[in-house]
């Protein structure tokens, strides 16, 4: 019996280490504010933007949103365009991993000639990003359509902000079919939408 209740109890420290350490990548903005991204860890889901340019022989501008899924302490990751996400007929694959404050993007292909020259390596040996600041995002969604925000999440409760097709929004709250974000234009708006009001 006595042996019995020790294997038990290591089994349960066994699972609650694991289950701490699968995942340690952090909601946050990474790489001095290029790379962003929102980590469920209900739901072991990952979503995230890339944007950044160089002029390096000409202007070029590197951007793409992805999401993934966890299988051991990786994240697995499709990439496309805000406007098509995520129709493309051979799209490009990723991993993202990564510990201490410090994530690591790797690609099965460039995404594009400027993605090639701004993230150079990604396809090969991986691109890596230190911790800026992190926050308690679940995901990241791209807006479907013109879309008001409300104060609560309620029919009652709209406001006159509202964000339009292929904004992107951050969430970090929900309930009942409604979704807490925040947009990032020239200034921060907060608020709740419809969950519908993504594309999914």
């Amino acid at each position: 019996m006595k042996q019995q209740l020790i294997l038990v109890i290591f089994i349960s420290i066994y699972w609650t280490t694991f289950s701490q350490n699968s995942n340690q990548i952090k909601s946050g903005v990474y790489g001095y504010g290029t790379l962003k991204i929102a980590v469920d860890e209900e739901s072991d889901s990952i979503s995230g933007y890339f944007q950044n340019s160089i002029n390096r022989s000409g202007n070029w501008d590197c951007r793409f949103y992805f999401k993934g899924k966890l299988e051991n302490d990786t994240f697995n990751i499709t990439l496309g365009s805000i406007s098509d996400f995520p129709v493309r007929i051979e799209p490009v694959k990723g991993k993202i991993y990564g510990k201490n404050d410090q994530i690591t993007l790797k690609l099965s292909d460039a995404f594009d000639a400027d993605c090639w020259r701004v993230i150079q390596g990604a396809e090969y040996s991986g691109f890596s990003f230190p911790l800026d600041t992190e926050k308690n995002w679940t995901s990241i969604e791209i807006i479907k359509e013109k879309t008001y925000f409300y104060s609560q999440p309620s029919y009652e409760n709209k406001s006159n902000s509202y964000v339009i097709e292929n904004d992107l929004i951050f969430i970090s709250d929900k309930n009942n079919g409604w979704l807490f974000g925040e947009y990032h234009g020239k200034v921060i708006t907060k608020g709740w939408i419809q969950n519908g009001s993504i594309k999914k």
